[in-house]
């Protein structure tokens, strides 16, 4: 299977409504060789978190979020 890395992008983008509503904001990377196995990334960023979502061509999918925390 070959998973449609383009499609990424048009997915957040038409959530980009509900984004707004959670105070997010996200940017998709553009479509990277990584070796033979291509890849494409997006990122969402809030005041309280970021998170990366990462997809390759073979349909394997990661999310890494990041929470921010403040130094007492």
């Amino acid at each position: 299977m070959i998973f449609p890395l383009e499609t990424l992008s048009h997915a957040v983008l038409a959530r980009a409504q509900t984004w707004a509503r959670l105070g997010m904001t996200w940017h998709t990377r553009p479509i990277e060789p990584n070796h033979g196995k291509p890849i494409v990334t997006n990122e969402f960023e809030s005041p309280s978190w970021l998170a990366a979502i990462t997809i390759w061509s073979t349909g394997e999918a990661e999310l890494v979020p990041h929470l921010w925390t403040l130094a007492v």
